[in-house]
């Protein structure tokens, strides 16, 4: 961080002090990268404490659509020329989405989407200290509060099936849930960012169900205030599920997002 950014982002802090906690969510960017300036734009007037994010950066048609044509097919999927071709893609959405938020100088957290495989390639872009996938525990401490706040999350599309991670991202119930420690789990979570949505009001999109029972079930152990999710790109807006406030932000790629301010959520678009 610059000299500059520095007394920026320290007057940002010292502006955030008494204002109501504001988290802005955003999901499913799809490497849509006309909507980053008017996005600047909203961030510097909402002036958010943190950015919450829940995957999906690039476009992944080459490999999306290998995965379910093997699928479709009874087949393993293959690596063809559009595959490869596509990484030089992958690398340029994901360059230029996590140098916008970098350069916002303001705490961004986030989980890579089905489409942003392999996981490893999304990490190697993703600046450290952001991202929050695989149950990685961040900490965020608002400017004059003496609370600190949980922030977590699991990447990838939440499955009842075998995990995938070279043409999409898709983890089981096994890895996630039967791999959790129990008695690592904190009492209070603030977010738990998944990019599949529970099952609930906001995982419908066109008729089809985007939802994840695995999700469900993660609220059910973890208990987090709120869950902040994506996947299903035009079912924005709120449920609960039991104490947890369930928020869809809706898809960045057609200018949706969503805006916390305490414990009330406002839906806009750019």
């Amino acid at each position: 961080m610059s000299q500059n950014e520095d007394q920026n982002y320290n007057q940002d802090q010292n502006h955030h002090i008494n204002q109501p906690l504001t988290v802005m969510a955003l999901s499913d960017f799809h490497g849509s990268l006309h909507v980053l300036p008017l996005l600047k734009e909203k961030i510097k007037e909402i002036a958010p404490h943190f950015i919450l994010f829940s995957g999906d950066i690039v476009k992944g048609y080459a490999r999306g659509d290998e995965w379910l044509a093997a699928q479709e097919d009874g087949r393993a999927p293959r690596m063809t020329d559009g595959i490869t071709a596509e990484v030089r893609e992958d690398e340029k959405f994901y360059t230029h989405f996590f140098s916008f938020l970098h350069a916002l100088s303001i705490p961004s957290f986030a989980v890579p989407g089905n489409m942003d495989a392999p996981e490893k390639r999304f990490l190697q872009f993703c600046p450290p200290g952001m991202s929050a996938h695989r149950f990685q525990k961040s900490i965020y401490s608002p400017p004059g509060s003496s609370k600190d706040l949980l922030i977590t999350g699991f990447g990838g599309e939440l499955t009842e099936i075998q995990d995938e991670g070279t043409y999409v991202l898709q983890y089981s119930r096994s890895t996630i849930i039967d791999s959790l420690d129990l008695s690592t789990i904190p009492d209070e979570i603030f977010a738990l960012i998944t990019h599949s949505p529970p099952v609930s009001a906001v995982s419908v999109e066109d008729g089809q169900e985007k939802g994840s029972r695995v999700v469900n079930d993660l609220i059910d152990i973890l208990h987090p205030k709120f869950l902040f999710c994506g996947h299903a790109h035009t079912a924005q807006g709120t449920d609960t599920i039991g104490t947890t406030h369930i928020i869809n932000p809706g898809a960045l790629k057609y200018g949706n997002y969503a805006v916390i301010r305490g414990d009330s959520v406002e839906y806009n678009r750019l």
